[in-house]
């Protein structure tokens, strides 16, 4: 990742660093505190925001997150931007922020990098309508063989209290794992050139710059992420599976501006919280890729249920 943490032998009289020509950064801090803070002093906000908790339904050209219909698909990245900001003021996809903290949040909260392992892998079905774990409300689901028992951990299903929900539930969020595949909006890889590099634009506006592997057109199982002061689940060293370390997979393309989906659109043991392949530009459709609407901006809650439903759309 970004960081090496070293500890100075014992009896050492001479310190020397070395770094490649290529590296994106050359850093070095010298330190007798054993505390992260000592050479990681700023803290990094998470901005207030809502991301929807099923996966997106397009009518009348405006994404919206509602229950008992069918998330959008053949959508491309390009198209789903637009949609979602007919919704109004403050809309837009689910961005590389959101994606990332949700991800290290379910990691935090189980101390296990398998998500799908842990809640479910889902059915091999993109069509599936949303709401079917309405009842759980911000519950989890779990695995099959966390249910179940046995020996296939990747066995389809997403289960709670004894019942089959088909839909994974990750922190609320509906299908976070497994139905479709979800464009994300505010990264972009290879921006200039074939290069590794994930150019992330913050809710601010400002744009960092993370460079990643530089393994291309090759399924990628990352040992180590990035991390650094950001946590960016982005994958830094190959050689990992869908049974150790990380568990998801990375896919880098060699062209330029390619977009980033998150998760995958199926059962498959690849395509938990921390996938996020980018080998495609934002004009490709493909039914098994959908989005998730999102919003950033002022939130004000209500001060009940029947309050928030005679809330005016245009308000």
């Amino acid at each position: 990742g970004m960081y090496l943490f070293c500890a100075v032998p014992a009896g050492a009289t001479f310190l020397a660093f070395t770094f490649l020509n290529s590296a994106a950064f050359d850093f070095v801090l010298l330190t007798t505190s054993e505390s992260v803070e000592a050479i990681e002093p700023d803290w990094v906000e998470h901005t207030e925001c809502l991301g929807g908790a099923y996966e997106a339904y397009l009518i009348d050209d405006v994404l919206r997150s509602v229950s008992g219909v069918s998330s959008v698909g053949t959508i491309s990245q390009s198209q789903a931007v637009k949609y979602a900001q007919n919704r109004g003021k403050g809309f837009q996809l689910f961005d590389w922020e959101m994606h990332k903290d949700v991800g290290n949040l379910h990691f935090f909260k189980y101390g296990n990098t398998d998500s799908q392992g842990v809640c479910g892998y889902g059915t091999n079905n993109y069509q599936k309508v949303t709401g079917l774990t309405n009842a759980l409300g911000m519950r989890d689901t779990v695995s099959y063989y966390k249910e179940k028992g046995g020996s296939n951990p990747q066995a389809e299903g997403a289960y709670r209290d004894g019942v089959n929900y088909q839909s994974v539930n990750v922190l609320g969020y509906e299908n976070f794992q497994g139905n479709k595949a979800e464009w994300l909006q505010y990264v972009t890889v290879n921006k200039t050139a074939a290069d590794g590099r994930w150019f992330i634009t913050m809710p601010d506006g400002t744009e960092r710059i993370v460079q990643g592997i530089t393994v291309y057109n090759a399924d990628i199982y990352p040992t180590h992420m990035v991390w650094g002061q950001y946590m960016d689940l982005i994958a830094a060293k190959e050689g990992g599976s869908t049974s150790s370390h990380w568990f998801d997979r990375f896919y880098v393309g060699t062209g330029l501006s390619r977009v980033v989906y998150r998760s995958n659109n199926n059962a498959g043991a690849l395509g938990g919280v921390s996938s996020a392949p980018a080998s495609y530009d934002s004009s490709l459709t493909a039914a098994y890729i959908g989005v998730r609407l999102a919003f950033r901006g002022i939130i004000r809650w209500a001060g009940s249920v029947a309050a928030f439903k005679a809330i005016n759309q245009a308000d």
